[in-house]
C-alpha cells in the first residue's frame, strides 16, 4: 500500500504566525462573557451560547466590521478559534486582532491582510475553525476587525473559543 500525504498551503503572511502554537486543549470558560459588534448586535450572543446551530454573522464583509468580547476579567491568553460550523467559507478575508485590559488602550497582537483556511482544516469535517494564535498576553477585551471586503462571503462565528 502506498503512503498518503497531507499538504498545507499558506499565504506568505501566515508563515510568521504559524510558528506560534495554539493549545486547543485549554479553552477558557465562557461564563460571564459579553459580546458586541457594530453589525447585527442582537445576534452577538449566538457566538458564545455553546450552541453550534446558532451563529453571529456580518453579512457581506466590509472593512471596519468588528466583533468584540468582554471576558469579564483579566486572563493570560494565547489565541482564539472562530468555529465556522457548516459555513466553512465564512471566515474573515483580512483581520486585525486587538487586546485590551481596560477598553481604552488597545494592542494589536495579530493581523493578516489576506487570509485563507489551511488545507488541514478540511480534514476535521464539522469542526472547522479559523485559528488565530499570538504570543501570550493579558487581556479582558478582545476585538477582531475586518480589513478587507468580500461581497460574496459573510463572516460567521458559530462559536468563539479563547485559549490560555
Amino acid at each position: 500500500m502506498g503512503e498518503a500525504y497531507v499538504y498545507e498551503l499558506n499565504h506568505p503572511e501566515q508563515q510568521e504566525q504559524k510558528r506560534i502554537s495554539l493549545d486547543r486543549t485549554k479553552p477558557l470558560s465562557k461564563k460571564g462573557w459579553k459580546a458586541n459588534s457594530n453589525v447585527h448586535k442582537r445576534k452577538t450572543l449566538l457566538a458564545i451560547d455553546r450552541n453550534m446551530s446558532t451563529r453571529w454573522n456580518s453579512g457581506p464583509q466590509k472593512k471596519g466590521v468588528y466583533f468584540e468580547l468582554d471576558l469579564g476579567r483579566l486572563y493570560l491568553i494565547r489565541g482564539l478559534a472562530l468555529k465556522l460550523g457548516p459555513k466553512y467559507s465564512d471566515y474573515p478575508r483580512g483581520y486585525q486582532l486587538e487586546l485590551s485590559q481596560d477598553k481604552i488602550k488597545w494592542v494589536t497582537v495579530a493581523s493578516q491582510e489576506k487570509t485563507s483556511l489551511p488545507l488541514t482544516a478540511f480534514i476535521k469535517g464539522a469542526d472547522i475553525s479559523f485559528n488565530i494564535p499570538f504570543e501570550p498576553a493579558w487581556a479582558r477585551y478582545i476585538k477582531i476587525t475586518t480589513t478587507r471586503e468580500d461581497e460574496a462571503h459573510h463572516w460567521s462565528i458559530y462559536e468563539i473559543e479563547v485559549f490560555k
